[in-house]
């Protein structure tokens, strides 16, 4: 992957970086000896595109302790500021500085491992003790029940859903092509009908992808759901479902 970057006004700087290497190979990687308009072509172990922190293996470590860090220093300010809030603002100040920090592109990064996960949760968690005024030995289930707050894991189950349902209903869109449904079911199968085609894949990099990821989460998704013709009443109806019917985890 190459990305070209602005360090400053007058300078741009090219970057050159494998992706999907494993550990094993990344040793025998060899330098690269390539240009791009008259620049040479940097190699390096992580980029930064869009606001995400690529790595060669994509295992988004060093992009979930960059967000982790920042989520932190805002965590610092709801904490000092709860004695001169009420629990209304207090919960706008972390939808305003905190949240959109641990769910920004969380769909990108959602086969990251457990632990990665459950950093950004212990964030969220302390937020909501800050919150709800609650102490540390509080049921975290119990204060996302009570609150009506997603879990990281469910805001990122949201946004996927919101994603494909997006791609789904508008063949225009940029991943349109990632869901097609199948001749077969769109013509007998009247209760799937809004089923989308998964595609063969043959090794565990391809369950990471997205083209695959994508339709087999659809799929998943229940069928009176699917079946609604408007972004918004999906949008309620799925967050619902979440609260209804996900388990939390701690």
């Amino acid at each position: 992957m190459v990305s070209r970057q602005q360090t400053n006004l007058k300078h741009l700087k090219d970057q050159i970086c494998d992706l999907w290497l494993k550990k094993q190979q990344l040793s025998n990687v060899v330098e690269y000896n390539l240009e791009m308009t008259g620049a040479r072509l940097e190699r390096v172990d992580e980029m930064k595109y869009l606001g995400v922190f690529l790595d060669e293996s994509l295992t988004f470590d060093s992009h979930i302790a960059k967000i982790h860090t920042k989520a932190v220093n805002k965590l610092g300010i709801l904490r000092k500021s709860r004695q001169f809030l009420d629990q209304k603002t207090s919960l706008l100040l972390y939808q305003s500085l905190i949240l959109p920090q641990i769910t920004y592109c969380d769909v990108v990064y959602s086969k990251t491992t457990q632990a990665n996960k459950c950093k950004l949760q212990l964030i969220q968690n302390s937020a909501m003790r800050v919150i709800l005024r609650t102490d540390k030995r509080a049921s975290i289930r119990n204060m996302h029940n009570t609150s009506k707050i997603l879990t990281l894991d469910q805001h990122r189950m949201l946004n996927t859903a919101m994603d494909c349902y997006t791609h789904v209903r508008n063949q225009n869109s940029s991943f349109s092509h990632m869901f097609v449904k199948p001749e077969a079911v769109r013509q007998t199968r009247r209760s799937n009908e809004d089923n989308v085609q998964v595609p063969d894949i043959r090794s565990d990099v391809g369950c990471r992808a997205y083209s695959y990821r994508g339709p087999v989460f659809w799929n998943g998704i229940d069928n009176d759901i699917k079946s609604i013709q408007t972004k918004n009443s999906f949008k309620t109806q799925y967050i619902k479902y979440l609260l209804r019917d996900v388990n939390h985890p701690v």
